[in-house]
């Protein structure tokens, strides 16, 4: 975190007045980025156009100044591409017009589409909410690690592979079909305007006091674990004497122990013994038991009056057959993402097992399964925890 401070520190003394953040359509740019512990620059920018409508601003930020979108593509490192919403827009068309660029990206530059759509789908699941005038993506390439992906200045995930940034730059930058060809055109400006030759040398220098920092850090942490392996040897003395002495009387302690619990134990079977004979019949049927589920509202794991009630039912069924397990399965209707909707029935079946482990139901006779997203029948029938005796 030091190092990127003192970086963009660097930055900001070599850029001169009359370099200030780049304005396109009344939206700002800055002139740096930082992408992993590297600094990138704006290399050009522009809007993008379809018809009368211009969704969106974007920028390319590389390490150097480059008008060739070839070596763009083909260059394995650091650089990142910066898009800000001028009008909000539906997600379904949004990621279909991504989708879409990057199939004709992928055609042109002989990679594979079933090589890349697999994380084209996860990038999918990432941008899961909607897109807003004002929200800024910053796709952000770092070798070794692959394309971030940043919404709003929040990191929503990572995907890895060169083949994948390749086939996402080319969206704007490949040959045959770029997304819109005056701003591939404005992107590919080289119009540079802060001194990368020297805040790359900034960076060698920095790299270079990390290096003897953390090597600074390890002769530290070494002396520091054989102090700590000293003083648990002498500890371990200490404790082994104490062992040795504490012997007999724990000995005599475990016997005592040993007979309470026997006579405690005792007592409980006596006690539950008792109370089985005074339970009355159950106010279910096994079969009831099984067949009534338990139902919840659309994405909510709360438990409704009638849950309850039904859950009161099966505690006094339970509580009558003290010597029967069950498995509580746990669902949720189909909409939303699946591992969404995994986390949701989980919640549900945790809902379900808590009241009945409260209600005196031992919990080692109840086993949660997790069933996630049903895709047939009707939404409401989907949302439920359903009940079976092992």
């Amino acid at each position: 975190m030091l190092k990127r401070i003192m970086i963009t520190f660097i930055v900001l003394l070599m850029m001169t007045p009359a370099v200030s953040a780049r304005v396109v359509e009344d939206v700002e740019l800055p002139e740096t980025l930082m992408v992993g512990d590297y600094t990138v620059a704006l290399n050009g920018a522009g809007v993008r156009q379809v018809m009368f409508m211009k969704p969106y601003v974007s920028g390319l930020y590389l390490r150097a100044a480059e008008t060739d979108p070839t070596k763009i593509l083909a260059a394995d490192e650091p650089m990142a591409i910066r898009l800000e919403l001028l009008s909000g827009q539906s997600r379904r068309m949004f990621l279909r017009a991504l989708r879409n660029g990057m199939r004709a990206a992928s055609g042109s530059l002989d990679i594979p589409w079933e090589s890349v759509e697999g994380r084209y789908e996860m990038f999918t699941e990432i941008l899961h909410d909607d897109f807003n005038k004002g929200d800024v993506m910053e796709f952000k390439y770092l070798p070794g690690e692959g394309v971030q992906i940043f919404k709003n200045n929040d990191l929503r995930g990572t995907l890895e592979g060169f083949d994948f940034k390749m086939a996402y730059f080319g969206i704007w930058f490949n040959e045959d079909s770029p997304a819109d060809s005056d701003l591939k055109a404005a992107m590919l400006a080289g119009d540079m305007r802060v001194a990368m030759a020297d805040i790359k040398a900034e960076e060698m220098r920095l790299a270079a006091v990390d290096t003897e920092a953390e090597e600074a850090a390890r002769r530290a942490e070494a002396e520091a674990e054989e102090a700590a392996r000293r003083a648990a040897a002498e500890a371990e003395k200490a404790r082994a004497e104490a062992e040795a002495r504490m012997l007999a009387e724990k000995k005599a302690a475990e016997e005592k122990a040993r007979a309470e619990a026997e006579a405690k134990r005792a007592a409980e079977l006596a006690a539950r013994e008792a109370e089985v004979e005074k339970v009355a019949a159950p106010a279910i049927s096994r079969d009831e038991f099984v067949r009534e589920s338990v139902y919840f509202a659309f994405d909510d794991a709360s438990l409704s009056a009638q849950a309850k009630k039904t859950l009161d039912k099966k505690v006094d069924w339970l509580k009558a057959n003290p010597g029967v397990s069950i498995a509580i399965e746990a669902s949720t209707d189909e909409r939303g993402p699946t591992v969404y909707n995994e986390w949701l029935a989980q919640r549900r079946g945790n809902s379900v097992k808590k009241y009945l482990t409260d209600a005196g139901i031992s919990s080692a006779r109840i086993d949660l399964v997790v069933i996630g997203e049903i895709t047939t029948g009707d939404y409401a029938e989907n949302r439920r925890v359903s009940f079976r005796i092992k």
